[in-house]
């Protein structure tokens, strides 16, 4: 469990990283105590689940029965329902399916996390008849309520297989000892023992070394195991709490000016642009566009193989049909791409239509943006967001090179998205929704911008030069 950290200082390439390590943390344990009693089938559990329970939270009544129907089927096919639909429809997918006491709860188990030496308070159950083990507290992943492992890699990076642990490696210094895991040293009956294998009384009953206990760091999204002789092991990101050293720590030290070398994929850069939440974009000589770093919502557009192998921490070119990069606009959770051909194309978060493509479907590809003006693209000197939900172009049809009071009245403004409070400027002070991108303002109608930005239009993407 030492720490096995990429220089970007996270050791998961998913979002939810205190979710995985949680979770993560709890099948670890559990797989563990599975060892230390692999042949008295004792379970670390606290009692049969309660009904209340699996219909009260969320998607969990459907995840569960997801699994149990695939478990079930003669064919070994995964059952024909779509993963992302939301709770209510998921859940009606299986009504029935684990309805009813007793079989519909049978064999769903309170995990005991005394037992599992976790200290958590939070509750997690085990279903026996596939082994997957859920949290009763769901997590959110592309707006999807999931409560497992096997259900967040099928939702996040499109793993639909339910794969087990490995079994876990096991220590201990005779036949007659307790394996890794076990608080104290006992012999396979239950009795205590000492180090040499005879056994004590529970006055004399002896620490295992190889004994500890997983704590989560929910502060840090860190997991410690820490063993009764005290040694003390981590995973999660860098840091003083994984004690990683000055150098790895001025590696990822994102106050120092530190050099950058183009990654060896690149043999050459016409551009080197950042972007939001430390994604870099370099367009090369070829025109084509790589990117590294951050991939929030898919905004780089990546296929499902793309995601289950890019790190960020290695360059990957980007598919932008084909085209020839000019420009990029990172928003962080979508980005926008200019070509040499005078094309706008969009991926990444879509919810509220912010991206401009007419409506408000996910998107996992780069798509063209089609806009009802003709602009000359490489004249927009800005692609902003006042929110995850809206997106707004800052374009300018001047002649001139300097930012002069002309140069300020040719400024035009686009906006797609939502607005709650009308900022998209047409409706002023009032909800604004558009799937594509609008003109909300020219320069050159001679309207007062200043009275759009006093009364609540705007406010959100004014800039110095604007007043």
């Amino acid at each position: 469990m030492n720490a096995i950290i990429g220089d970007n200082g996270i050791i998961t390439k998913a979002l939810n990283a205190s979710f995985l390590s949680e979770m993560t943390a709890v099948q670890e344990a559990y797989e563990l105590w599975q060892t230390s009693h692999y042949d008295d089938n004792e379970m670390p559990t606290n009692g049969i689940v309660q009904s209340k329970d699996i219909d009260g939270n969320g998607r969990l009544y459907g995840e569960i029965a997801y699994y149990r129907r695939w478990a079930e089927s003669e064919t070994g096919e995964k059952p024909d329902v779509s993963i992302k639909l939301d709770t209510e429809d998921f859940n009606k997918k299986f009504n029935g399916d684990i309805a009813y006491i007793p079989r519909g709860v049978e064999d769903l188990y309170y995990l005991d996390n005394g037992k599992l030496g976790l200290e958590e308070e939070k509750r997690y159950i085990i279903d026996l008849e596939t082994g997957i083990i859920y949290a009763l507290s769901g997590y959110t992943v592309e707006n999807v309520d999931v409560h497992s492992l096997p259900m967040y890699k099928a939702v996040a990076n499109g793993v639909t297989t339910a794969p087990k642990f490995a079994q876990a490696e096991v220590s201990g210094s005779g036949d007659n000892l307790a394996y890794a895991g076990q608080e104290y040293l006992k012999d396979k009956q239950g009795n205590y023992v000492d180090e040499n294998g005879n056994i004590v009384d529970e006055e004399h009953k002896v620490k295992n070394p190889n004994g500890f206990k997983i704590i989560l760091d929910s502060a840090s999204d860190n997991v410690y195991k820490l063993y009764n002789n005290g040694d003390l092991y981590g995973k999660g990101i860098k840091g003083i709490s994984l004690q990683t050293s000055d150098e790895k720590m001025n590696a990822v030290d994102d106050t120092k000016y530190q050099k950058f070398k183009l990654p060896s994929e690149i043999t050459s850069s016409k551009k080197i642009i950042t972007g939001e939440f430390g994604t870099i974009y370099i367009i090369d000589d070829s025109g084509n566009l790589w990117a590294l770093g951050s991939n929030d919502s898919n905004k780089l557009g990546l296929t499902q193989t793309q995601l289950e192998e890019y790190t960020g921490r290695e360059p990957i070119k980007l598919n932008i049909l084909g085209e020839k990069a000019y420009n990029v606009f990172d928003s962080g959770y979508n980005l926008f791409v200019i070509t040499e051909s005078n094309k706008l194309l969009a991926a990444g978060n879509n919810d509220a239509g912010q991206l401009g493509l007419g409506h408000k479907d996910k998107v996992n590809e780069f798509n063209e943006v089609h806009i009802n003006y003709q602009l000359n693209l490489k004249k927009v000197f800005q692609i902003t967001s006042g929110s995850s939900d809206g997106a707004m172009i800052w374009y300018n049809d001047s002649e001139a090179e300097e930012r002069t009071d002309e140069w300020i009245k040719n400024n035009r403004f686009f906006w797609t998205g939502y607005s709650r409070w009308g900022f998209g400027g047409i409706n002023c002070g009032k909800p604004t929704q558009y799937t594509e991108f609008k003109e909300i303002w020219d320069g050159n109608d001679g309207e007062n911008i200043k009275s759009k930005i006093r009364y609540g239009c705007l406010r959100s993407f004014t800039m110095g030069s604007l007043g």
